[in-house]
C-alpha cells in the first residue's frame, strides 16, 4: 500500500472517520491510478532479489524487506502487488497468496510527493459530487474538468509530473 492507515489519518485529519476497509481500498485505487499515470513502478533498486514461492511463503529475501513493505511479484506472466505480513528465518510471509513459482521480486518505495498526491486524490474523491460537472450560484459558475482517462482534475496529476516514464 502507498502508505499506511495511520500515516494517512495522521497526515489527513478529514480521514479520521473514515472505516479501516475503505480507506484501504480507496489508498489501494490512488496508488493504481498513480502507477498507471506515471508508468513509474517505484522499484527500490537496492532490493531486488529472485525468491521462490512454497504456497505460504517467500523463500529469500528476509534481509531486504520488513514488516509493512509492499513487494512487487514479477514472472512472465504478469505481476502482482503484495504487503509483508511477517518476516521471519524461514521466510517472508505475504498479505496474498501468489501461486507457487520463482519471481522477481521488488521492493516498492513511494517518494513523499508521491504519497501527498495520493491522499489528496483520497481526500478529493471523499468530497466531490459524482456527476456534477459544473454549479453555478446566481451569477458564479464553477466548472470542473477532468483529466480524460483517469477521470480527475489535472492539477492533483500536476505534482506527478516528475515520477512519470517514457513509454515508447
Amino acid at each position: 500500500m502507498i502508505c499506511t492507515l495511520d500515516e494517512a489519518r495522521a497526515l489527513k485529519p478529514e480521514l479520521k472517520e473514515v472505516e479501516d476497509a475503505l480507506l484501504s481500498l480507496q489508498l489501494s485505487a490512488a496508488e493504481e491510478l498513480i502507477r498507471a499515470y506515471t508508468g513509474n513502478r517505484f522499484h527500490d533498486r537496492a532490493a531486488l532479489f529472485a525468491a521462490e514461492f512454497d504456497g505460504e511463503k517467500l523463500l529469500g529475501g528476509q534481509d531486504l524487506v520488513s514488516p509493512g513493505d509492499t513487494l512487487e511479484l514479477m514472472r512472465p506472466a504478469g505481476a502482482a502487488l503484495m504487503e509483508v505480513t511477517k518476516v521471519a528465518e524461514e521466510g517472508v510471509y505475504l498479505s496474498g497468496m501468489p501461486r507457487p513459482a520463482l519471481y522477481r521480486v521488488a521492493r516498492v518505495s513511494y517518494p513523499a510527493g508521491v504519497k501527498a498526491a495520493a491522499l489528496d486524490l483520497v481526500c478529493w474523491k471523499r468530497r466531490r459530487l459524482p456527476g456534477v460537472k459544473s454549479e453555478t450560484l446566481s451569477r458564479h459558475a464553477v466548472s470542473y474538468g477532468d483529466n480524460g482517462r483517469f477521470g480527475c482534475p489535472a492539477e492533483l496529476l500536476e505534482p506527478l509530473r516528475g515520477w512519470r516514464r517514457l513509454r515508447i
